[in-house]
């Protein structure tokens, strides 16, 4: 969308799991930086801030890994163009965040 101000989009109820990497992939069009905070990550009331780079208003990949925390709840991952982003427009597309594999699980 466009921001006046600011804006998000989030995914709720994710159910992160304890010390699991998961990857987060998405396509952005953006006018200056953005911010992906995601909650929970670390454990109850915690979050995240992940900056998105300003891809100067063309389609491009963002692909970021990270890696949970101990005692980790249900949490939510938002993109957003507020948290100090200098975009006053912000895109996203096709949006996946998933677990991945490691020995043992």
């Amino acid at each position: 969308g466009v921001n006046t101000s600011s804006g998000s989009i989030s995914v709720p109820n994710i159910n992160w799991k304890d010390f699991t990497i998961y990857r987060i992939i998405t396509k952005v069009k953006t006018s200056g930086t953005c911010r992906m905070i995601l909650y929970g990550v670390d454990g109850p009331g915690t979050s995240r801030i992940v900056m998105i780079p300003n891809s100067f208003g063309a389609w491009d990949v963002f692909d970021h890994t990270i890696i949970t925390g101990k005692n980790v709840k249900a949490g939510n991952c938002t993109f957003t163009n507020s948290q100090g982003s200098t975009a006053t427009t912000a895109y996203i597309d096709n949006w996946e965040i998933y677990e991945i594999p490691t020995e043992g699980n």
